[in-house]
Formats: structure tokens, sequence, C-alpha cells
């Protein structure tokens, strides 16, 4: 991804994907405060080198993907790639409860078949989400005449 300048809060608040990206529509995702930080501390970085056309230090899109592998192969992990992060952020979302809807939007999938993969994820969530179903308190039942 190679956002520009004009990417950024367009409109205030999201992140504009142009249409050379994945699905080929430009479309727009919000921007969260910890992506806020980091994308107002690379145009800080741009003011302060005018002649920097991009967000970012690198201009070869791999450039980071090799970092990332170096990075993930110092951690002690071979096969894991950059373009996996997208999937934890989906898994993450379905474990923390968010509509499947939420997660299809944000990911930017075109289909919900796509996003019923992180639909199973785990089966403690499940059991939460049985445990918070309440209906009220259960009626109680009459008491016994005694029998004397």
């Amino acid at each position: 991804m190679t956002p520009s300048h004009d990417d950024i809060d367009n409109p205030k608040g999201f992140l504009r994907i142009s249409a050379e990206q994945k699905n080929k529509e430009e479309s727009r995702v919000p921007i969260n405060p910890t992506a806020g930080e980091i994308l107002s501390r690379c145009q800080g970085r741009m003011a302060l080198a005018p002649k920097r056309k991009t967000l970012w230090r690198w201009t070869d899109v791999s450039h980071m993907g090799n970092l990332f592998k170096k990075a993930v192969r110092a951690a002690g992990y071979e096969e894991y790639r950059f373009h996996d992060l997208r999937h934890t952020f989906a898994s993450y979302m379905a474990m923390q409860g968010e509509p499947l809807k939420t997660i299809q939007d944000l990911m930017r999938h075109k289909s919900i078949t796509s996003t019923l993969v992180y639909a199973h994820l785990s089966p403690e969530h499940l059991v939460e989400a049985s445990n918070r179903f309440v209906l009220g308190p259960l009626p109680t039942s009459k008491p016994e005449p005694d029998s004397k």
C-alpha cells in the first residue's frame, strides 16, 4: 500500500485506499488512534523533507515485506508473511466479538463469504456468547403442598 499525503483524512478520520489496490475499487477505512499517530509522524517527516513524495521512507513496496520477513525469522517463525497481518487483524476482531459485517467492511471484502472464515475461530467465544444470553429470571415453581 502506498498512500499519499492526500489520502489521509480524506474525509476526516478516514484513509482513502486507491483503486490501484487489491479489489480495484476506491474505498475508505477509518483511522484508529494508533494508525493516526503513525500517519501523523510520517506526515511530519514529509514536512521536513519537501522532496519526499511518499509517506514512507522507502520507495519499493517489497522493502517493508523484506524487513518484516527478516524480523519474523529473527523471532523464530518461518512461514509468516506481511500480508498475514490482515488475517491477524480480522481474527482478533472476530475473537473480540465484532459483527462479521463490520469485519467485512473493514477488510474491504466484496463478499461476506471471504469473511466467514473468521466466524469459527474460538469455541471459548461461543461459550462466552452463550453465557451472556439471558432471558431474565426463571419462573419459580409453586411450592408443593405439605403431605401430612
